[in-house]
């Protein structure tokens, strides 16, 4: 470096310094590599931090930011929104009192959500808390739209319009 550059040792230890809950301590901050999974990363992480504790007893580790927490949160709630969806196809077989148009809700849901999650892999779009909340709405959003436009289909099939007249009227 010293062929391209001015290059000096300084001692900036007196301007830059650090403490955690008024003890002296040294910061690091990890970042993940591209393609890894956060939350991995931040367990695989934390189970090398507990390591090092037990084989030094003056070692102790606070961890101040996790976004491998953030993660779990948004994963959790995409699984509370799969009960939803399954709360969702009871309630409209028993509204409904009808398995087909329950069926073609209760497939759209999962043929979604497959479908969007392949489609972020082939662009290059990873599993993180933006795309995560966007899958969540937007699975939310399919359920809510499909079951107001089956609804008006079977409105519309109860009025005596055929099938393919009630499908698009609907």
């Amino acid at each position: 470096l010293s062929d391209v550059a001015e290059t000096e040792v300084v001692d900036d230890t007196g301007d830059s310094y650090s403490k955690v809950n008024g003890n002296p301590a040294i910061m690091l901050s990890i970042e993940k590599q591209t393609g890894y999974s956060t939350g991995d990363v931040t367990k695989r992480i934390k189970t090398r931090f507990e390591l090092l504790e037990k084989e030094n007893d003056k070692l102790h580790m606070t961890i101040l930011m996790n976004q491998g927490v953030y993660i779990d949160t948004i994963v959790e709630s995409v699984m509370e929104m799969i009960v939803g969806a399954i709360l969702a196809v009871l309630i409209l077989i028993l509204f409904l009192k009808d398995i087909k148009p329950t069926l073609v809700i209760a497939c759209s849901i999962p043929l979604s959500v497959v479908f969007a999650i392949v489609l972020m892999y082939f662009t290059g779009i990873s599993l993180n808390i933006i795309s995560l909340s966007g899958l969540a709405l937007g699975v939310g959003m399919l359920v809510d739209n499909s079951i107001v436009v089956i609804e008006n289909i079977y409105r519309l099939r109860n009025q005596g319009l055929s099938i393919r007249k009630a499908a698009v009227e609907g």
